[in-house]
């Protein structure tokens, strides 16, 4: 799926999620920034998106990470 954001009145993109996580933990998109992608009816703050959810953001900063740790 490919993102854009607005930086001001720019449009930026497309990126991947990857990308857009990466941007957002660099500090590049903010949780106010507005993203959007196909299929979205209007432009949302990137905190409002599913990519803010924790899970979505554990495996977008480290894919290979496992889900959860194996209980002892």
């Amino acid at each position: 799926m490919e993102w854009y954001y607005l930086d001001g009145e720019k449009q930026q993109g497309p990126l991947t999620e990857l990308e857009l996580g990466q941007a957002a933990a660099d500090g590049i998109v903010l949780p106010e920034t507005l993203v959007w992608h196909e299929g979205m009816e209007d432009w949302l703050p990137y905190r409002e998106t599913i990519l803010t959810a924790p899970a979505a953001t554990a495996l977008i900063l480290d894919p290979l990470a496992p889900e959860s740790a194996p209980s002892s």
